[in-house]
């Protein structure tokens, strides 16, 4: 069986189709939804769902109820998929709860800037059980986190963690290093091993950023693993699985991700965020109904675009916001390795200075940064050694634009500290990837 099928692209196309050639007389049963096909950027397409059907004579079985929701975000959903050009299935979603009660609300905007008032809108809204808040951009959530940090309201972010796997993490990293140790070289994890193994990692990471999510990841492996524990089993799983799985509903804490980042979870409530987001493509639209068909009771949307002003319904109500938009005083971004010299954490004294750095330590900025010939901004740590460089593209793209909007670089701290494998002496490094925060500063125009 291959699950996710709306998911695979070119050659996991024709990894499948070689498989189902070279086997004799198989059973192959592909489970996708069209529907929520949102990876094009990695190659997926809905032609190998048509392709699967048509080259095997396959029979189409649809499950168009839905038990998540209630019937208004069932027929809402509805609505968004009436826009879709390009469907396989033609059937219109059915609500398999009988219970009304959800609602709409779309508040929309003139102006770009809706930060502000959105985050004010959720921190009044006062809704029971678990909720969400999608964005497009991973720098929009981080925004969205910090704005009700700073209000007293705690979020738990899934953004930021592009780029490496669970495994390279330091914190995954040492508890496997603890394992190995602990079993030698049998590969059997008994569980006095395992609790060993959790014990000396809550001693050691109970101050890391990323504590919770790193213990909810191992607590998972055991729930998916729980009579025999083999350290190959334990490999795989640390770097097939994504940081993003680990993370799940909780009424004490409103989860914000990103749309993509969000599919495949449900929440209560879900408020989606969408600035100046183009919706002319059939992808486009498909992920704003994976967005909203995230939450199973409310759902509040906050645009400055009009992509919802046709749609209408007794339980949709829309505002107007009518209040002044102001560019938030604060942006924040997590550098990914991509942003980062990653060259200039090989030198000696960066190295030395990474054997003891851990994630939320602060570090501070430096304009120009002597590393052999090249001075550019970086960051270094706080007993004035030089730790990195912020790499080219960085500069041009992000830093320079920034600076240039009347911002300045207030704060940097390590937000994950990982492991980067240099194919070029092939060996492995110890880096950290930082987050900065950027302050709006006086008498700037707004």
């Amino acid at each position: 069986m291959f699950d996710e099928f709306q998911d695979i692209n070119s050659e996991e196309w024709d990894l499948i189709d070689l498989i189902i050639k070279k086997a004799e007389n198989p059973r192959v049963i592909a489970v996708g939804d069209d529907d929520q096909n949102i990876y094009s950027f990695r190659g997926s397409s809905n032609i190998f769902m048509s392709k699967f059907r048509k080259y095997y004579s396959a029979t189409l079985y649809t499950l168009p109820k839905n038990y998540r929701s209630f019937p208004e975000i069932v027929d809402f959903n509805n609505k968004v998929l009436f826009y879709l050009k390009n469907r396989l299935k033609s059937q219109l979603l059915i609500a398999g709860k009988s219970r009304s009660g959800g609602s709409v609300h779309i508040t929309k905007y003139e102006g770009k800037y809706l930060e502000q008032p959105t985050v004010e809108y959720i921190a009044n809204t006062k809704l029971p059980g678990t909720k969400a808040i999608l964005t497009r951009t991973n720098m929009e959530a981080l925004l969205i986190s910090s704005l009700l940090n700073k209000i007293g309201v705690a979020t738990r972010l899934i953004a930021g963690f592009e780029g490496f796997r669970v495994s390279d993490l330091f914190e995954i990293n040492s508890f496997e290093n603890r394992l190995k140790q602990s079993i030698g070289e049998s590969g059997i994890i008994l569980e006095s091993n395992w609790e060993e193994a959790i014990s000396w990692f809550k001693r050691h990471f109970h101050d890391s950023l990323h504590y919770n999510t790193c213990l909810d990841l191992i607590k998972k492996f055991d729930y998916v693993n729980p009579e025999k524990k083999l350290l190959v089993d334990w490999r795989e799983y640390s770097r097939e699985i994504n940081m993003e799985d680990a993370i799940m509903p909780d009424s004490d804490k409103i989860i914000v991700s990103t749309m993509h980042k969000a599919k495949g979870k449900e929440f209560d409530h879900v408020f989606i965020l969408l600035k100046d987001y183009n919706y002319s493509s059939d992808e486009s639209k498909r992920l704003l109904y994976v967005a909203s068909s995230r939450a199973k009771k409310t759902l509040h949307i906050h645009s400055n675009v009009q992509f919802y002003d046709a749609i209408s319904a007794e339980y949709i109500s829309k505002l107007e916001y009518s209040g002044k938009l102001k560019p938030p005083k604060q942006y924040d971004m997590i550098l990914s390795h991509k942003d980062v010299s990653l060259s200039s954490q090989k030198y000696p004294n960066a190295i030395r200075i990474l054997q003891n750095i851990k994630t939320g330590g602060e570090l501070l900025k430096e304009d120009e940064m002597d590393f052999g010939t090249n001075k550019v901004p970086g960051l270094k740590s706080t007993c004035n050694g030089n730790l990195m460089l912020f790499s080219k593209k960085f500069i041009e793209n992000k830093y320079n634009p920034i600076l240039k909007h009347g911002y300045k670089l207030a704060s940097a701290r390590v937000e994950y500290v990982v492991f980067w494998y240099n194919k070029d002496d092939d060996k492995q490094y110890k880096i950290v990837l930082p987050r900065l925060t950027f302050q709006k500063e006086a008498n700037t125009p707004q």
